[in-house]
């Protein structure tokens, strides 16, 4: 796991902590808008593509205002 988190850390480097967070498989897109959001989603979708990385549908949520990260529910509210 330390050598693919390392990988997907160098994958998402310039955007880490600024708008999205990462542990392992599990992203988190953060905006302050719904239209920031929508195109950082764009952006993490296709740097997903660009290094052959795929995300599994079935665990996406998009465009939620509220939603569980790592057993944290994650809400506008903190």
């Amino acid at each position: 796991p330390s050598v693919f988190q390392a990988f997907i850390n160098d994958t998402f480097r310039d955007m880490l902590n600024r708008w999205v967070i990462v542990y392992i498989d599990d992203i988190l897109i953060f905006s302050d808008t719904m239209d920031q959001h929508i195109q950082h989603v764009r952006v993490i979708l296709q740097r997903l593509i660009d290094n052959q990385l795929y995300a599994k549908m079935e665990k996406c949520e998009f465009h939620q205002t509220v939603t569980s990260f790592l057993s944290y529910i994650i809400s506008a509210e903190g």
